[in-house]
């Protein structure tokens, strides 16, 4: 089971991804903006976090920023619904991109992929 973070503006696309990771058994949790998520990493140590591009306030970019000062051990996966090659030039080096229109059970794969990474990594 993983910790994973929800970094999304859109509350649909939150709880979408909520009940489908719950079903595998992972602890799920959502921010509607950067402040908010970055208040949880404080308190909670996240596994995997799922970034949106575009959201209110502070964009996914300066978010991946902070998580690498502040949360270096948690894994990025960005999730847009820009084109994934967008996503790679406005977000580099996280480790995974995916478009929304993929649908979530493609993300999903993407996270359980990550999980086994960062169990592999310890």
């Amino acid at each position: 089971m993983a910790a994973i973070l929800v970094v999304d503006d859109d509350q649909r696309f939150g709880t979408l991804c909520m009940r489908a990771l719950a079903r595998g058994g992972h602890f799920v949790m959502t921010a509607e903006n950067a402040e908010r998520a970055h208040e949880i990493m404080k308190r909670i140590p996240v596994q995997v976090v799922i970034l949106d591009i575009r959201m209110t306030e502070v964009n996914g970019d300066e978010f991946f920023e902070v998580i690498k000062l502040f949360h270096r051990n948690a894994i990025v996966i960005v999730a847009s619904a820009y084109p994934v090659d967008e996503q790679r030039r406005q977000i580099p080096n996280a480790y995974r991109y995916h478009d929304k229109a993929d649908g979530i059970y493609a993300l999903v794969r993407k996270i359980n992929d990550a999980c086994t990474y960062a169990y592999n990594a310890v």
